[in-house]
């Protein structure tokens, strides 16, 4: 063992270059805490006594799949899962060595080999390659980043190719391409393409309901309120976003996010702004938590939450964060229609201080942002209030 520690350390190095804490931490965890994934390589080492090859780990891994299949973000972390696990076994074999009788022949040799039958089966074509797993990350990331940006269009259809890609490694009934069909229902609502939305939508709940996984019962839910919502079906959304609420847990590491949107969602389409205000507080909190303060949805349910509280006329509490998301929107988007919104927020606070002055002019600065984007108004009616105050306006002048 310590002729080949050069083995060992290279390993290492390997792991820690390859899964990054943001990845470590996306990966679905059982109920003792260590990443499913993780545990699935112990059980094969486990079995094999840690006599590793192309054949047994791609036999144990397709006959595991077949009762639970594994996530994307799994098949990406399974070749450095599978090198942590080894490393761990090689750790507690040297410490077994100290302990062992002189007339029992050590056996580290055997073990070694195994790390190298792991570099024989990432090198083969037998499970997903790591390319296509990068391939489907990139597509999908910039998918996400033109919806970000509202070009839905194009974002739709770096999506689809990113679906591809995905149904190629998986096949086109695994549970993990729910997350992407997901996505792309936002891309297509955006477009007010209903019909083909929901075509999508039902394809993700059979998906869904193969696994059962709270974070995509969840997202399913909350596609389903959006859906109801974008048809004008209030009742229907918010039934959705409550069932979507109640699945998830925020104290469970990797649902935190899921909570996050699903509290959006209920707090987007609950009618009562007290219990609208709790549920966005959370939301924005939880978002917060996961992803920071400058991430796009925490923005958008500081904005939200920063017009249920003028519409309850906590306007002190409202100001800091309605110059907040102003601040956030412009770092993010630039003065686009992120910014906008924002400015609409604005106009909403001004009114309620009875500040017409300042309302026109910020629905003056959200008009000049309108005018260029297809999709401009995120809250309804935005320029109704804009007409109002004008004719309000000239009404006072001679």
């Amino acid at each position: 063992l310590l002729d080949n520690h050069y083995i060992i350390r290279g390993q290492i190095a390997d792991v820690k270059t390859n899964l990054g804490r943001h990845f470590y931490d996306e990966l679905p965890l059982p109920s003792d805490g260590a990443p499913r994934v993780y545990e699935i390589e112990m059980e094969l080492i486990s079995r094999t006594d840690g006599r590793l090859d192309v054949a047994n780990i791609t036999a144990f891994l397709k006959q595991y799949q077949k009762v639970l299949p594994l996530s994307i973000g799994e098949l990406w972390a399974l070749p450095q899962m599978l090198r942590l696990a080894l490393i761990e076994h090689q750790r507690g074999l040297f410490i077994a060595t100290g302990k062992r009788q002189l007339d029992q022949p050590p056996q580290q040799g055997t073990r070694l080999a195994s790390l190298r039958a792991v570099e024989e089966l990432i090198k083969s074509n037998q499970l997903t390659s790591n390319s296509d797993i990068g391939q489907f990350r990139k597509l999908y990331d910039y998918a996400i980043s033109l919806n970000h940006l509202r070009d839905y269009r194009k974002a739709e259809l770096a999506m689809r190719k990113a679906l591809e890609v995905q149904e190629r490694m998986l096949g086109p009934d695994n549970p993990a391409l729910a997350r992407t069909l997901h996505q792309l229902t936002h891309d297509l609502r955006n477009q007010r393409r209903l019909d083909a939305t929901e075509e999508i939508t039902k394809r993700a709940g059979i998906l869904v309901d193969k696994e059962r996984d709270p974070v995509e019962v969840a997202h399913q839910f909350d596609v389903l309120a959006y859906n109801a919502g974008a048809r004008q079906d209030k009742a229907a959304a918010l039934e959705f976003a409550k069932q979507g609420a109640a699945v998830v847990n925020p104290l469970v590491k990797n649902q935190v996010g899921a909570a996050a949107e699903a509290y959006y969602v209920y707090g987007e389409y609950t009618p009562d702004l007290a219990e609208q205000e709790k549920l966005l507080r959370r939301s924005y909190d939880l978002y917060q938590q996961v992803y920071g303060v400058n991430y796009v949805w925490a923005n958008r349910a500081r904005m939200l939450l920063a017009k249920n509280l003028v519409k309850q006329n906590k306007l002190a509490e409202a100001r800091p964060f309605i110059d907040l998301t102003l601040e956030k929107s412009e770092l993010l988007f630039g003065r686009t229609i992120w910014w906008g919104n924002a400015k609409i927020a604005e106009a909403e606070y001004d009114v309620a201080a009875g500040n017409s002055a300042g309302a026109l002019e910020a629905y003056r600065a959200y008009a000049g942002v309108a005018a260029k984007e297809r999709y401009a108004c995120y809250f309804g009616n935005c320029l109704l209030p804009y007409i109002d105050l004008l004719q309000g306006q000239a009404a006072k002048q001679p």
